[in-house]
């Protein structure tokens, strides 16, 4: 992966990008994720310029990810066993960057920070034709409170590529894979066949409200579950909630959930009708739970669009000792009353249960802390 910000001169014409690569495994080639955090993390620097030395005003407001995939070396895209990689380009554009006065000397940091989904896009003809080369347009916006809790207002735009890449291995059925952070997307998916090309558009498809760490099959249907909160409630139990939006003249069905892959659960067992919504009460386990949500079609050759989130239940995350003050969030104000009630004898503040209250209290808190660094809300 690689990315870049780029800068507008708002007061006069100007325009300048910083270009940067996120670390990388050097026998790969790849991207090197953190498991630790999560994330993905670089950083880039980007020196602007102004005429005659006169201080003006600066907004960082674009950033683009080169998304670029290996295929198998062993694979028909690599005949000869040398990388063939696809490249893909993801653009964000932030409705509310910040606008900076730079003159000679002046530092200002700005950072973007987003929590990315995967879309994953099937193609097929109900003719058996062969294609190659699917691509997939997308655009969207997301306007709202995101991951981190905080007010969050930007666009995307996006150009995917997939497989099978090549007309040398031209199918009838592909797959585009799409990173796209929290959002509602229009996909314009798009295939060539023949040679000389030929370009042919299929139906667009809409997947509604895709939610931080989410994964979605879409084709002809795409289904969404609204985002679940971290922790279930006591009950254990937890509603549901989402849509099934199909493409031209399919009606759904069939509707069904999975909890980490177990038995096939029935929202609606027939006729389920087109661009349904549906509300299910579903029991989970103590531990992770992956609730994956499917919808079918009789007439649709696709494998089931599905929707997946995650909840927990009974974990050490979930547990509300750290919330000192009741807010339904455990942050630096929860960590600061638990240290100031060292040597008292309230039983509210002995989080791990030995007996004192002391510092060791306070370090039990801090991985259950709602934000990073266990930033105040």
């Amino acid at each position: 992966m690689t990315n870049s910000s780029c800068s507008g001169f708002i007061r006069s014409t100007g325009f300048g990008c910083s270009q940067t690569a996120w670390p990388h495994d050097a026998a790969t080639g790849m991207s090197t994720f953190d498991p630790v955090l999560g994330e993905f993390d670089s950083n880039y620097e980007l020196i602007v310029a102004n005429p005659n030395d006169a201080d003006g005003p600066w907004q960082a407001q674009r950033l683009q990810l080169v998304i670029q995939t290996l295929a198998d070396p062993s694979g028909p895209d690599n005949p000869n066993g040398f990388p063939n990689p696809q490249r893909s380009l993801l653009t964000i554009t932030d409705n509310l960057a910040p606008t900076f006065s730079m003159g000679p000397g002046v530092r200002q940091r700005q950072d973007f920070k987003y929590c990315f989904g995967e879309v994953t896009m099937n193609f097929s003809t109900s003719d058996g034709s062969n294609f190659y080369n699917p691509e997939a347009k997308v655009t969207g916006q997301f306007t709202g409170s995101n991951f981190l809790n905080q007010n969050a207002d930007y666009w995307v735009d996006g150009d995917f590529f997939g497989t099978p890449k090549n007309a040398s291995n031209e199918a009838s059925a592909g797959q585009v894979s799409l990173t796209l952070p929290e959002g509602t997307y229009i996909i314009t998916p798009t295939v060539q066949t023949g040679n000389p090309p030929s370009t042919t558009q299929f139906v667009k498809t809409t997947v509604d409200k895709l939610g931080c760490g989410q994964r979605r099959g879409v084709g002809k249907i795409a289904v969404s579950v609204d985002k679940l909160p971290q922790c279930a409630p006591a009950s254990g139990q937890i509603d549901i909630n989402g849509t099934v939006n199909t493409a031209g003249n399919i009606i759904v069905s069939r509707i069904y959930y999975t909890v980490n892959g177990g038995p096939e659960i029935d929202i609606c067992s027939s006729d389920c009708g087109d661009d349904p919504t549906y509300t299910e009460p579903v029991s989970v386990v103590n531990g992770n739970n992956t609730i994956t949500v499917f919808a079918t079609s009789a007439s649709n050759i696709e494998p089931p669009a599905f929707a997946t989130d995650q909840i927990e239940f009974g974990t050490p995350q979930c547990d509300v000792a750290c919330d000192i003050d009741g807010d339904s969030d455990i942050d630096k104000l929860d960590l600061k009353a638990i240290s100031r009630a060292r040597g008292t004898f309230d039983v509210k503040f002995d989080i791990n249960g030995d007996g004192t209250i002391n510092p060791a209290d306070v370090k039990a808190c801090i991985p259950l802390c709602t934000l990073p660094r266990c930033a105040t809300q």
